[in-house]
């Protein structure tokens, strides 16, 4: 994997992680993404994904959103 993709896979998952923290913390009610697909390889720390978005993560996917 290049430099320049292992840093924007880094942003994607750091911004993505921020915004749901911030969500969760400012919101009366639980705030939960319905799925979460990223278009770039399964990555080692993979588990997390699912305590970060508590919902199905497709790790690549084709249509990658939030």
């Amino acid at each position: 994997m290049e430099d320049s993709e292992r840093l924007r896979q880094y942003y994607s998952e750091h911004t993505l992680v921020v915004i749901m923290t911030q969500l969760r913390e400012g919101c009366l009610h639980p705030v939960t993404p319905l799925y979460a697909e990223f278009d770039y390889p399964r990555p080692p720390n993979h588990e997390e994904y699912v305590g970060w978005f508590g919902v199905h993560v497709q790790l690549p996917s084709n249509t990658p959103g939030i």
